[in-house]
């Protein structure tokens, strides 16, 4: 696996309106993600051309710069959930 220059990846200002809307949902408890967005229409028309989702690639990029595993596989779950975290950090000292 290649190694990426975390600095390299940048947040757009459509990406942080993304990462806010997906934040917004999860705290209000409802699945409102997209529906107001203000990328709305543009990220359907992206997606009819590309079929990746916005919300999904901003997330991929928060995991790249971050090193914090947010999809994580239900069978190594307990171990992914380290990846960024203080415990991994301490281990690799």
């Amino acid at each position: 696996m290649r190694k990426i220059d975390r600095k390299q990846i940048e947040l757009t200002e459509k990406d942080l309106h993304c990462l806010a809307r997906l934040m917004q949902s999860e705290e209000s408890m409802t699945n409102v993600k997209c529906l107001y967005c203000r990328y709305a229409i543009e990220c359907k028309e992206d997606f009819m051309q590309n079929k990746k989702l916005q919300h999904m690639t901003v997330l991929k990029k928060l995991e790249q710069i971050t090193g914090v595993n947010i999809f994580m596989n239900q069978k190594t779950i307990q171990k992914e959930i380290l990846a960024g975290s203080w415990i991994e950090k301490n281990q690799n000292c």
